[in-house]
Order: C-alpha cells, then structure tokens, then sequence
C-alpha cells in the first residue's frame, strides 16, 4: 500500500487541481490517509480475534458489519478530512471523494491482479 502513495497523491492533485497546492502537500496528505487507515485496520479482526475459536466468530455475520461499518467510517473519515483540507463544498467533495476513490480502488485492483498474475506465471515456470 505504501508503494501506492505517490499514485494516491497524483490522484490527489488531480482531482483538487484548483486548489494549486504543490504535490508535496497533496503526499503529505495521502501519507496521513494512510496511516489511518493502516492504524485502524485490525478493527475489523476484533470479532475473530476475540472469539474462542476462530470458525465461532463467523457464526452470524458479525465479521461483516464490522468491515461495513470500518469502510463506512474510512469514508467518512476521508470525505470529512478532504473537504477540511480542499475547502470545497460538501456536495462536491462528496462526488469527488467517491470518485477519487472508486478510481483509486479498480487502479489498485488492476496493479495487484497484474502482479499477483506475474507471481503465479513466474511459480509455475519454475514448477
């Protein structure tokens, strides 16, 4: 992830181009989002880790709110921090933040795909 933030930044600065911060302050920014996404990550495992056995904790579907109610937070999070940061209005950071990051996320899905395809071509190469 942290290899991605340069990627994340440049989207940054493209999607606030007006705002003509430098990219730097667009990185900082990017470096902060991360790391608090990073920080509140295992959120998400307490139902599993505080179960007794690690199959009980998917009785139910407590290990899917949890995650819901973690990548809703992280929305917030993000829209709150980007229309502090940006200045814009709500209803236009709103649309910027869901694209900014529903673009993010398919660039970030394609780039694991690929490397996860080179992975397994170069395994079985040397099977």
């Amino acid at each position: 992830m942290m290899f991605l933030l340069p990627l994340f930044a440049w989207l940054l600065q493209g999607m606030f181009r007006k705002a003509k911060f430098p990219y730097m302050w667009h990185f900082v920014h990017a470096i902060h989002l991360n790391t608090v996404f990073l920080i509140l990550i295992p959120i998400p495992l307490v139902p599993v880790l505080t179960s007794d056995t690690f199959m009980e904790s998917f009785k139910g579907n407590m290990p899917m709110y949890t995650l819901l109610i973690f990548v809703t937070g992280m929305f917030v999070y993000t829209y709150i921090s980007l229309h502090t940061v940006y200045r814009r209005g709500w209803i236009r950071t709103f649309v910027k933040t869901t694209v900014f990051l529903a673009i993010f996320t398919f660039i970030s899905l394609v780039i694991a795909a690929v490397l996860l395809i080179m992975l397994l071509s170069s395994l079985s190469e040397t099977l």
